[in-house]
């Protein structure tokens, strides 16, 4: 009986650590901590401006950003929205807008328009 109660102990002890990892490390429901990059490119050398999502989660504006430009951002929590445009003075060529989280591209468009812009939702 006694050694019964030991295996029981144990199971529980084992049960509660499995719990304790899974609600540190935000459960596996996409929570925990993102590094996002934005990068945008073109013919250009000059955009009117660029637009991106910040920290906070409100966009910020970058008038006359240099070509290419990036940034990168560092963000927790789920169900993060992701998103940066340029737009240039003039169309032709191709202007490419990407964001990569934790390293790895996830989002990436191409426009000829004078106008690009990419969203990407972590969740």
């Amino acid at each position: 009986m006694k050694k019964l109660k030991g295996l029981s102990l144990i199971l529980v002890c084992i049960i509660a650590l499995g719990f304790m990892i899974i609600s540190c490390d935000g459960g596996g429901g996409g929570s925990g901590d993102y590094a996002v990059k934005y990068e945008i490119t073109g013919p250009k050398t000059t955009a009117t401006f660029v637009n991106y999502r910040n920290e906070s989660g409100n966009i910020d504006t970058i008038n006359n950003a240099s070509i290419p430009w990036d940034k990168t951002i560092y963000v927790s929590g789920k169900y993060i929205g992701a998103s940066c445009s340029a737009s240039f003075s003039s169309s032709g060529g191709t202007y490419i807008a990407k964001i990569f989280v934790n390293g790895k591209e996830v989002a990436s468009t191409t426009s000829s328009s004078g106008h690009v812009s990419v969203v990407y939702v972590i969740d």
